[in-house]
């Protein structure tokens, strides 16, 4: 009889995207309050709006005792399951929003992400100079994948690889920068997350701290030039580093290819690639960044020449970074 009462519910002249809702969230909640559900929506009957659709959904799910984030969850999915490019512009706002409300940025499913993009003819990154979108299109929608990001920063500010990690990927994210991990422990939980300096110098660095921390650098040359454009110096640690061949050694799976290397280190580029090593782990694409050099002149940076003459081709340059790929490398 409950199953009717909903059947009965839905047979109203309702949007496909509030009947995707109904199915899909009638078909998640206690037996019980199923009936209660497809009394409150006959009520409502053919005057329904998605508004209102919600409000009701959203009721019979609190009873169900879910956090905002499940919550969130519930109604994004079936937002994705909806045939919801039909749907006029408006409601398609108000669903989204209603959708992610409550919601942590690393909970909201990318597809969500892409309809929001869609609303505004746009595509959502979290990159600086949208790498992450350039990455798209050398990978595709692939959903697995392995990275090694060093001077990662931040789990999502800035991130080259926060959007292959929504996509499925995993990985190695490495920043010296002390505290910088606690947000990577938090939004990357499937990742290996690690606090310490790469080198191929086995002396201790020093690293100059600033109070935007995208600006922390072992170039005491880059830190100074930073001081006198204005940027806030708030001290200097030492480190003890280690080479990126050991960090690949003790935390690359056997068995699993390198996709993905991204080296961005505020000038110390060329030491983090000497460390590593090539005859074992040479990453399909690589992300580095060539600050203050030229479009003409950029075959003349030493970490960009260092890569050329490992088989390593130029796909795209940014403002800073630039992207390149293993000379025959399978992206598939």
């Amino acid at each position: 009889m409950q199953g009717q009462q909903l059947v009965t519910a839905l047979s109203f002249r309702l949007s496909s995207i509030a009947r995707s809702l109904i199915q899909f969230v009638g078909r998640r909640i206690a037996p019980e309050h199923r009936a209660r559900l497809a009394v409150q929506l006959a009520r409502i009957g053919a005057h329904m709006d998605i508004d209102s659709c919600l409000q009701i959904l959203e009721k019979a799910l609190s009873e169900q005792k879910l956090d905002a984030s499940q919550l969130g969850r519930l109604l994004s999915a079936a937002f994705s399951a909806a045939d919801a490019d039909h749907l006029p512009l408006d409601l398609r706002k108000q669903l989204l929003t209603r959708a992610c409300a409550g919601l942590d940025p690393a909970d909201i499913p990318d597809a969500l992400l892409e309809h929001f993009s869609a609303l505004g003819g746009s595509s959502h990154h979290y990159s600086q100079e949208g790498e992450d979108i350039l990455l798209k299109r050398l990978f595709g929608d692939r959903r697995s994948g392995f990275y090694v990001d060093i001077g990662a920063h931040h789990a999502t500010r800035f991130s080259n690889t926060f959007a292959l990690y929504r996509r499925g990927w995993r990985g190695i994210n490495v920043d010296a920068t002390p505290g910088s991990m606690s947000s990577f422990g938090l939004l990357r939980p499937r990742d290996v997350n690690l606090e310490l300096a790469v080198s191929d110098q086995t002396d201790p660095l020093r690293m100059h701290l600033f109070r935007e921390g995208a600006l922390n650098t072992t170039n005491a040359e880059l830190a100074d030039s930073y001081v006198a454009a204005g940027w806030d110096k708030t001290g200097e640690i030492e480190l003890r580093p280690k080479t990126l061949a050991s960090i690949m050694d003790e935390f690359v799976p056997p068995g699993i290819n390198v996709d993905l290397l991204s080296v961005d280190v505020e000038g110390a580029e060329l030491a983090v690639l000497r460390s590593g090593n090539w005859d074992v782990y040479a990453p399909a694409v690589i992300i580095i960044e060539a600050l203050s050099t030229p479009f003409a002149e950029m075959h003349q940076d030493p970490a960009l020449r260092y890569l050329l003459a490992r088989n390593y081709e130029v796909r795209f340059r940014l403002f800073n970074s630039v992207i390149l790929a293993r000379a025959g490398a399978d992206f598939s």
